[in-house]
């Protein structure tokens, strides 16, 4: 079996001290939630690093990066935060511009996409140990069967775990389904589905009963929802929600999604790549019965005072919730900025507590993790090849 390279270094352990927030990181503060810097972890094995994921039991942290065409793998402590390195896979044919990595719902895979390699990985997660080994992969190659692959940015699995689906940004998304047990589990190609409305695909997230799919569109500038068959994997079109219409005015370059875990509100951002225009944080109630999404509310961090003050949000890239569902962050690449929102449960509707602006230690950060305990949050800096911690501070307050 083939087994990507790694370099493993024994023993380097980056502690994460629990500090305050260094006078050089720049937030505004209210009441309630909040994030304190604790440290930057950086490694040369992260060079533009994007991509962020953690283990459901929280012990191991995942990241891939670009330039360096590689994977890292930290074992976390689950009480300090502490992050301990255990291993970089590398593939210079495979790894090629790989921008993300996603474990499946059981934990036992990981996949990534990778826009240079044009091509998706399997690979198997050892979860005992963290560390990962190559299964198969399917590169774009339309004479051997395998289209829909020329720019791929994201991969993640189906809710279920019997399929995954990668994001192309000339248009489309490709599905593959897992076949096989064990060491034997491959992917096998099921279809590339193209849609115009799917141009500049850059975000995807599954709706958590398995029957649709997210997914946020920067150079179509929308929202576009598909409609997943559980059983063939197959993808059709159900709607699309666009910039400038039907009172929706923060989807220009639409670039990141996430999903409740109730099923009930989406949450988009958008910005990056976009020229300067919106960087917006939009909140959209969805009925899977109806299949309709309808907007809710429109957030523009750096025209909203917290204590008064206004801060930089530039490049909206990445937005993620937390496990107790009662926080959602969002980062801005551009501006090195990191906005979190405490959320009302029942309406899914937004307030924002904190937008901390630090371009020195948030150079261009894109990706976000959050431990299951919602204690820390770990955020990607490509421009610096460093993890960046944050505690995060909480209390029971409702939004006004």
């Amino acid at each position: 079996m083939r087994i990507l390279s790694r370099k493993i270094s024994a023993g380097c352990v980056c502690v994460l001290l629990l500090l305050a927030v260094l006078n050089s990181v720049q937030a505004d503060e209210a009441k309630g939630s909040r994030l304190v810097y604790v440290n930057s972890v950086e490694r040369s094995e992260m060079d533009a690093v994007t991509g962020v994921a953690m283990s459901a039991d929280g012990k191991f942290l995942y990241t891939a990066a670009y330039q360096s065409a590689s994977l890292c793998v930290f074992a976390r402590d689950s009480e300090t935060g502490a992050l301990t390195y255990v291993e970089t896979a590398d593939d210079s044919e495979l790894l090629q511009g790989v921008t993300s990595i996603q474990l499946s719902p059981d934990g036992r895979f990981a996949t990534t996409a990778a826009f240079r390699s044009q091509a998706v990985t399997l690979l198997a997660r050892d979860p005992e140990t963290g560390r990962l080994q190559y299964l198969d992969s399917k590169k774009q190659d339309v004479d051997k069967g395998v289209s829909g692959l020329d720019w791929t940015v994201i991969a993640n699995f189906s809710p279920d775990g019997r399929f995954v689906y990668a994001i192309d940004d000339r248009g489309g998304v490709t599905c593959f389904k897992l076949t096989g047990m064990n060491e034997q589990t491959k992917l096998e190609f099921v279809e590339a589905f193209r849609h115009t409305d799917l141009l500049g695909a850059r975000g995807m997230y599954h709706h958590p009963a398995g029957k649709h799919v997210f997914v946020a569109c920067k150079t179509s500038h929308s929202l576009v929802m598909l409609r997943r068959d559980p059983e063939s994997g197959k993808l059709s079109t159900a709607t699309t929600v666009h910039d400038d219409k039907d009172d929706v005015t923060g989807l220009h370059s639409a670039f990141g999604v996430t999903v409740s875990g109730d099923g009930k509100f989406v949450y988009v951002v958008s910005g990056q790549h976009g020229g300067g225009k919106d960087n917006c944080v939009g909140v959209y109630a969805f009925d899977s019965e109806a299949e309709t999404l309808t907007r809710l509310q429109e957030i523009y961090p750096a025209e909203t005072e917290v204590n008064g003050v206004k801060q930089p949000f530039d490049g909206g890239n990445n937005v993620c919730l937390d496990a107790a569902q009662q926080n959602v962050f969002a980062s801005a690449t551009a501006s090195g900025g990191l906005a979190m929102f405490r959320r009302d449960t029942t309406s899914g509707q937004l307030k924002m507590t904190q937008l901390v602006h630090d371009n020195e230690r948030l150079g261009w950060i894109s990706g976000l993790a959050i431990s299951p305990d919602n204690r820390f949050l770990y955020a990607a800096a490509e421009r610096l090849d460093s993890l960046v911690v944050f505690r995060i501070e909480s209390s029971p307050e409702k939004i006004e």
